[in-house]
């Protein structure tokens, strides 16, 4: 026997009712809440490190090698403009000297910054020639660790720079001071520019996640 149609229409109606809560749950939840349909009714932040491990806004800088710190030697800066300078060969002696008392100087931070360097390298993300995601070599939270120890061992390297750049002008005489420390600060401005900036809400951000 044919149910009436105001039976036909309770009953859709009672199926829609308790059709539409499983299919939310299975989509995600509820109001925002999407982790309510994830195993063991996790919400749904991101975990800790996924902004890291997928890249975005969290992608590791650019950094510069240790070679290209100890290229910015203050005492063979003023060797390259000895012509211009004017150097005596006494003069000149005297910063070879200096030039390699200065590296000397600069080799610790010069062996931790490499050694920082090298370990970055080793575990940021392969690229392959297929055009697909790089392949993950290490953790991002490690990765984000070496960067910030390289970037106070550079902040350490422009902080002796002063005494440095003293050391060589006491080298020159009166005539040839301000050639010499035109030259000093321009190399300064080159170091300076190496130096990794600190993104302070970056690493904020890093840490809550």
């Amino acid at each position: 026997m044919p149910l009436p149609p105001t039976s036909r229409v309770r009953i859709s109606a009672t199926l829609v009712l308790l059709v539409l809560p499983c299919v939310t749950f299975a989509q995600g939840g509820i109001g925002g809440f999407g982790g309510l349909g994830r195993p063991g009714g996790v919400s749904g932040r991101r975990g800790a490190g996924d902004g890291m491990r997928r890249g975005g806004e969290h992608a590791m800088p650019t950094m510069p090698t240790a070679q290209a710190f100890e290229q910015l030697n203050a005492a063979e800066a003023l060797l390259q403009d000895s012509a211009a300078l004017k150097l005596t060969n006494d003069q000149i002696a005297r910063f070879i000297a200096l030039r390699t008392r200065l590296t000397g100087l600069n080799s610790d931070l010069s062996v931790r910054y490499d050694s920082t360097y090298r370990h970055l390298q080793a575990s940021l993300p392969m690229s392959n020639d297929s055009g697909q995601k790089p392949v993950e070599r290490g953790d991002r939270e490690e990765q984000f660790r070496d960067v910030q120890t390289m970037t106070a061992i550079a902040e350490e390297m422009l902080e002796r720079r002063p005494q440095y750049v003293a050391e060589c002008l006491a080298v020159v005489d009166a005539a040839q001071h301000n050639r010499a420390k035109k030259t000093l600060d321009k190399q300064t401005d080159e170091l300076k520019k190496l130096v990794p900036k600190r993104d302070e809400p970056r690493r904020e951000r890093f840490s809550r996640e």
